[in-house]
């Protein structure tokens, strides 16, 4: 696991031979998903946490690092997470996938949003409360 700063990105070049690239907006997801090192090499996986929105130091260094790599989007299912997730997949030309409440994944924004506008109506949802496991973490990949 690595911190870098905004100035780090700024000045460096940084690139990734991984397949999957995980952006996620919570750092609890990053230490819990980074704990799990078989799971990060069986599927070749990226985890870069957001922290919140994403700054232009974030731009530059997801442009830099999605070339051909699948992109999994996982963030609170709240106005704050739908906004994240929608500056994320404007920025990747490669193909995404969005992580949801009770397993499901999009692969369209647009669907996805219809969709959590519906859920906050009935709560909001935390990532946290989804954490779950490497067997789920796999299911989403597939």
């Amino acid at each position: 696991m690595h911190a870098l700063t905004d100035d780090a990105i700024l000045k460096d070049t940084y690139k990734t031979e991984a397949n999957i690239i995980w952006l996620v907006e919570n750092r609890a997801i990053l230490t819990r998903m980074a704990k799990e090192t078989n799971f990060l090499q069986l599927t070749n996986s990226f985890i870069l946490c957001l922290d919140g929105q994403i700054r232009s130091a974030h731009t530059m260094l997801i442009r830099q690092l999605v070339t051909t790599q699948t992109v999994i989007v996982w963030t609170d299912f709240d106005v704050a997470g739908l906004t994240i997730a929608m500056h994320a997949v404007q920025m990747i030309n490669t193909s995404y996938k969005i992580i949801a409440r009770d397993n499901q994944t999009f692969s369209d924004i647009e669907v996805y949003k219809k969709w959590l506008f519906g859920e906050i109506e009935v709560a909001e949802h935390e990532q946290e409360q989804q954490l779950g496991d490497v067997e789920q973490w796999m299911k989403w990949i597939q």
